[in-house]
Parts: structure tokens; C-alpha cells; sequence
């Protein structure tokens, strides 16, 4: 794409950009910085879309409309980004982002859609693959819509940081891929939501390898395949929640969900008393370094409940884990962990 030059701004633009990182306003634009020189900003679209109107400005006051050409900018220069229109994307046409460099982004991301409601899919892969991209925007709505972060962030392997997610009402699929692939992602975001939704955290860290702290989990309500491959080959990953308190599971809510983290040496407690078709199937394979048993060991985690003919229900749940047990479980057995 043709690349545009930034024109040197005003002294008074500059200091007023200075602020741009530390604007907590909700309304402060989609803001990106270059932190090294010649670092370019773009987008695209994968296929035509008539419904936006996307506009830049050097000092967030005067503004003109972008067609998505690439913007150079040295180190320091910033531009805001937002849309006067409501959407941006949805499941079969969406917007994305373009960079190289390295670039801060900060600001509010829902400028994007003219700081409305999210909608279906409204950032889908909205940075995907941005391997400059080293900072995210803030997120700050608290009801989600179905697949509005879906593949937000996947791909952008120098993302190490992630931002807040304060959302307590989740929806289908809202966090599908968010972060998967983003190989210098070091925190996770805590996850406050107590009551869950179709595959909204599935793939959510997968192939996050620096990855060392997961936050806790705190949901009692469940959706399906919830979890799935939640943080599949995090190899980086040591610290997991000490509980998934669910009582209640629904159909593969936990498969795959740590399959691969091959440095974890503890389990969650696991209260269940009940399975449903997949509901723990993978969740442990391949943790080389999980050390299970079972009759006798150091932490107690899980007693496999009385009826286990359940469809795939703990299927390969301790496969190629490093302890004494690697089989599968048996109905009204207790089964430990050892450090």
C-alpha cells in the first residue's frame, strides 16, 4: 500500500499527544504510538465494506478521512483512530489492522464503533498477526456480544501485555482465539465472569508458551466446550487456579483445557460429582511434569464420580502425565497429586 508521511505537528499538538498513553477517558480514541522509527499503521478489509467511515487526526481535534494507506511514524508520533459509523466488522466481512515496527496502541477501542453497544462479531481478527504490535487498547465494556473479541490479538507475537477484561456478562464464543499465538504474552487478564457461554474462553491462551501465571477461574455456571484448549501447550505455564468450582459441568467443558502445558506439577480441585459426555477428556494430557496417583498421595483433587459410562467423558485425562497413574480414572477412586 502507498505509505504517508506524518507532517511535523504543532508544538501544542505534541504536548497534548504526550498525554496519549494516560487518558483513562472512555471516549479517548483508539490511540497508536511508534516506539521505533519508521514503524507504518494501515488496515484492510478481506472483502469490501461500505459501512464505515474511518478517519485519523495527529492532535484527537481536527480529522480526516483514512482509505487505509499505510502511515509512517517515527519514534513518539502517535495518531488517533476512530469510525463514525456504528459497525466495523461481522462474521463474513471484517476490518484489520496492518503494522510494522513496533507500536503502543492505548485508548479506547471502541471508537472503533462509534463508541456503541458490541455487536456479533464487531472486532473479529481486528489485530490479528500484528507482530508489532506491542501493547493493546483498553476493552472496557462489561456485557459482551457473540464473537466480538474472537481472533483479536491471535498472531500478535510480540503482544506482552494483555488489556483488562472487566466483562461479568460473557456471550458465544466472545474470547474464541483471543490471544492464541501471542508467544510473548507474559500476564493474563484476571476473569471475573461467575456464569459462562458456548466456547467463550476456548483457545482463549493456546500456544501462549511464555505464559506462567493463569488467573483464577471463578465460574459455577458453565457453557459448553467453555474451556476448550483454554491454554493448550502453554509450555511456559507453572501457576494454575487452585479450584474450578463448578458442581455442575455441561458437554466438553474442560476438554483439552491444559493438554501440553508440559511444566505444571499441580491440578485444580475438580468438585463435580457428575460427568457429561467430554467434560474431562485431555484436560491433563501430555503434562509431563503432573505427577498423579491414586489410593494415597500429597493433595487430594478429584474422586471420579460413580457412573463413568459417559461418551469420552475421561477420555486420555491423565495421558502422558509423569506420575505412577496415567490410565483412566475409575468410578469412586480419589486421585492426588504430588509435588
Amino acid at each position: 500500500m502507498k505509505k504517508l508521511s506524518l507532517l511535523v505537528m504543532p508544538l501544542m499538538a505534541v504536548l497534548f499527544l504526550a498525554n496519549c498513553n494516560k487518558a483513562t477517558d472512555k471516549e479517548t480514541p483508539l490511540c497508536f504510538e511508534a516506539n521505533v522509527d519508521n514503524s507504518t499503521v494501515g488496515y484492510g478489509l478481506n472483502v469490501h465494506v461500505t459501512n464505515i467511515q474511518i478517519q485519523i487526526s495527529r492532535d484527537n481535534n481536527k480529522w480526516n478521512d483514512w482509505s487505509g494507506d499505510a502511515i509512517t511514524l517515527n519514534k513518539g508520533e502517535k495518531i488517533y483512530v476512530h469510525n463514525l459509523k456504528d459497525t466495523l466488522s461481522n462474521e463474513d466481512n471484517y476490518f484489520y489492522f496492518t503494522m510494522s515496527g513496533e507500536i503502543a496502541a492505548s485508548g479506547n477501542v471502541d471508537s472503533m464503533i462509534n463508541y456503541k453497544s458490541l455487536y456479533a462479531s464487531c472486532y473479529l481478527r481486528l489485530f490479528e498477526n500484528c507482530s508489532a504490535l506491542v501493547s493493546a487498547p483498553s476493552l472496557p465494556n462489561m456485557q459482551l456480544a457473540p464473537s466480538c473479541y474472537s481472533g483479536m490479538f491471535s498472531g500478535c507475537t510480540h503482544l506482552k501485555t494483555s488489556p483488562e477484561l472487566p466483562a461479568t456478562t460473557l456471550a458465544p464464543y466472545c474470547y474464541f482465539e483471543m490471544f492464541s499465538g501471542c508467544n510473548a504474552l507474559a500476564n493474563a487478564p484476571v476473569l471475573p465472569a461467575t456464569t459462562l457461554e458456548l466456547l467463550c474462553y476456548a483457545s482463549m491462551f493456546k500456544d501462549c508458551h511464555f505464559l506462567e501465571i493463569a488467573p483464577a477461574l471463578p465460574a459455577t455456571t458453565l457453557g459448553e466446550y467453555c474451556y476448550h484448549n483454554m491454554f493448550s501447550n502453554c509450555r511456559g505455564l507453572k501457576q494454575i487456579p487452585t479450584i474450578l468450582p463448578a458442581e455442575t459441568l455441561t458437554h466438553g467443558c474442560y476438554y483439552y483445557m491444559f493438554q501440553g502445558c508440559t511444566n505444571i506439577v499441580t491440578a485444580p480441585k475438580l468438585p463435580a460429582k457428575k460427568l457429561v459426555g467430554a467434560c474431562y477428556g485431555s484436560m491433563f494430557s501430555g503434562c509431563k511434569k503432573l505427577k498423579i496417583s491414586e489410593n494415597s498421595g500429597q493433595h487430594e483433587f478429584f474422586v471420579c464420580p460413580h457412573e463413568t459410562k459417559v461418551d469420552y467423558a475421561l477420555i486420555d485425562m491423565f495421558a502422558e502425565t509423569g506420575g505412577s497413574f496415567v490410565g483412566k480414572p475409575t468410578a469412586d477412586q480419589t486421585y492426588y497429586y504430588n509435588d
